[in-house]
C-alpha cells in the first residue's frame, strides 16, 4: 500500500494476522505453545513484508539478512507445531542469549553508567 509516497506494507501484515487470529477456532491465548505459534507467525509476516518493502524500495542488499531472521522463525514455528514442548527449548535459548547480552563488558559498563546518572 502506499501512503503520503512511500510503501507501507508492514501495516498490513499486522492487520493480516490481527484477523487470522480472530478466525482460529479454539485459541487459548493462555496457552503457552499456541501463543508462541502466533507470535511467531505474525514475525514471519512482517518480516516477509519488510522484504517486499525493501525490493520495492529497490534497496535489495539487505533482504538477505531479514530472510535469515524470517527463516529461523519458520523453523521454530514448524518445530514447535510439531512438539508443544519446544517451547521451553525457545524459553531457554532466549535465557541463553539474555545471559550473554548482560555478561557483556560494554553493555555492563554502559548501564552501569546510565545507573549512576539515575541516582
Amino acid at each position: 500500500m502506499v501512503r503520503s509516497g512511500r510503501i507501507d506494507a508492514a501495516t498490513e501484515a499486522v492487520t493480516v494476522v490481527a484477523e487470522t487470529v480472530q478466525t482460529l477456532p479454539g485459541l487459548r491465548l493462555d496457552n503457552e505453545p499456541q501463543l508462541h505459534a502466533i507470535l511467531l507467525y505474525a514475525s514471519i509476516t512482517q518480516l516477509f513484508s519488510g522484504c517486499i518493502l525493501l525490493a520495492a524500495q529497490g534497496e535489495p542488499t539487505a533482504i538477505p539478512i531479514v530472510l535469515r531472521s524470517l527463516y529461523e522463525a519458520l523453523v521454530d514455528l514448524d518445530n514447535l507445531v510439531h512438539d508443544k514442548g519446544y517451547v521451553d527449548h525457545m524459553k531457554a535459548a532466549n535465557a541463553a542469549q539474555q545471559l550473554k547480552i548482560m555478561k557483556s563488558d560494554s553493555l555492563r559498563a554502559e548501564l552501569q553508567d546510565k545507573y549512576k546518572e539515575e541516582v
